[in-house]
């Protein structure tokens, strides 16, 4: 029996601890930068609150991350569907972001302009939560290797059961 998907099921936990950490410390540093920085500018009046909601995905997604890993060092089914989910979740976030943020930028309306610039203004910033995890594409790859050690764990099981 090959003991390589536990091994690799371990490894993608202990990374899931590592990038949430890494995540929520970047949340936080962000939050304290943008509140000592901040100018209200009347081009981009719906920045704080683009912001603010960036963060509160952030936080839960590095947060979600970090919880992931001890659940997934037991190497059950739930933590395989929580990290499937979250993972899932974050690239849907990043697509769709980039979708909606195409839409306002190439509307007639004055104000998606004025969103657009907004979300545009603070996006990088507001994302230092997931920055981690999408300069390494880490959901992409770890959804692949997590759920084939998973199929392989299953089969392993079936055929000695």
């Amino acid at each position: 029996m090959t003991i390589w998907p536990k091994i690799t099921i371990r490894a993608i936990a202990l990374g899931n601890i590592l990038m949430g950490t890494m995540g929520l410390f970047l949340q936080v540093d962000s939050v304290i930068r943008f509140s000592q920085r901040h100018q209200f500018a009347a081009a981009r009046p719906y920045e704080t609150h683009a912001y603010l909601f960036m963060v509160c995905i952030g936080t839960v997604f590095a947060l979600l991350g970090f919880l992931s890993g001890f659940l997934l060092w037991r190497a059950d089914r739930p933590a395989l569907r929580l990290c499937n989910w979250l993972f899932g979740s974050e690239l849907v976030y990043w697509a769709g972001g980039a979708m909606v943020e195409v839409l306002l930028v190439t509307s007639k309306s004055e104000w998606d302009h004025r969103v657009a610039t907004s979300i545009g203004a603070v996006w990088g910033i507001g994302n230092m939560g997931l920055a981690p995890q999408l300069l390494s594409l880490y959901p992409v790859w770890v959804l692949l290797l997590l759920n084939l050690a998973y199929w392989r764990m299953g089969k392993a099981e079936a055929s000695i059961g």
